[in-house]
């Protein structure tokens, strides 16, 4: 499990960085909002990938559905969240 968790904070620490750079956001801020948003979203695509994966009887849903929503919960806690 070394692998989701240094993977989904990555894309978060740089949906966060690309905030600041881009749009000139507070850095802690942003870079707090993306890892969190990025773990929400992996959750919440984990739980859609297992029950992919239970029904098609496979094992690789998990992870691809995780890491997608990472970063669409990444850029959702960016954007709905965003303070200048």
């Amino acid at each position: 499990m070394l692998l989701p968790t240094v993977s989904v904070t990555v894309i978060g620490l740089i949906a966060g960085l690309l905030v600041v750079v881009v749009g000139g956001s507070r850095p802690a801020r942003a870079l707090l909002l993306g890892v969190v948003g990025a773990w929400v979203g992996f959750v919440v695509g984990a739980i859609i990938g297992v029950a992919v994966d239970i029904v098609v009887q496979s094992g690789i849903y998990l992870g691809i559905v995780g890491h997608l929503f990472a970063v669409v919960g990444a850029v959702v806690a960016l954007t709905r969240f965003r303070t200048p």
